[in-house]
């Protein structure tokens, strides 16, 4: 999460959206820097608004602040995920995908028993604040210029954006009937992507 106080902006995190690229080149424009640690990077909407805003509020600002976020398509997320989880330095170890099919992977995600290979959470709930509100500002993943264009225009810099932390290739073949099932378990998520800003 970065905070910017005098735009009175924040960007959030969320996963698998190029955040590492987004970070490296925002935070040396941002106030506050979560950082390092894999949770305070993503720090949710939720969390920023029980925890953090009301200090911002006593301190800074007048009023909320306009937030930002990028949401991916739910299975092109999934998928990020178990390429991912694919890379050599955490093979044989149980977040590993390696060794399963990709279709494994997203039977036992929607089994939600918390496999810690397929426990990654889910993008509805990550940015969905306290309030039932979400970000001021949410993106599709696949319009990234779009949103460089909005955040160069809200923070008055030129965004340059670094291609970091991609995953490897896989395969990622999925049946009617299982994609049929995801669909129907991301009705949230796939309603936060069609309203969200695309190309």
């Amino acid at each position: 999460m970065l905070i910017f106080i005098e735009k009175q902006f924040v960007f959030f995190e969320n996963h698998k959206t190029a955040s590492s690229s987004f970070h490296q080149s925002l935070a040396p424009l941002a106030d506050m820097v979560f950082q390092n640690h894999p949770h305070a990077r993503h720090f949710s909407p939720r969390r920023f608004e029980l925890k953090l805003l009301p200090m911002l509020m006593d301190h800074y600002w007048t009023e909320p602040p306009e937030t930002a976020a990028l949401i991916r398509e739910p299975l092109d997320w999934l998928g990020s995920w178990y390429r991912y989880r694919q890379r050599p330095e955490i093979a044989h170890t149980p977040q590993s995908t390696a060794d399963i099919s990709f279709e494994t992977f997203l039977e036992t995600y929607l089994r939600q028993d918390k496999t810690p290979f397929a426990h990654v959470g889910q993008q509805s709930k990550f940015l969905r604040a306290a309030n039932k509100t979400y970000p001021t500002h949410l993106w599709r993943f696949d319009n990234l210029e779009g949103f460089k264009g909005f955040l160069n225009d809200r923070l008055g810099s030129v965004i340059d954006l670094p291609h970091l932390n991609a995953s490897e290739t896989a395969e990622m073949s999925v049946s009617a009937k299982l994609r049929r099932k995801l669909e129907a378990f991301f009705e949230e998520d796939y309603k936060l992507y069609e309203a969200a800003k695309g190309v």
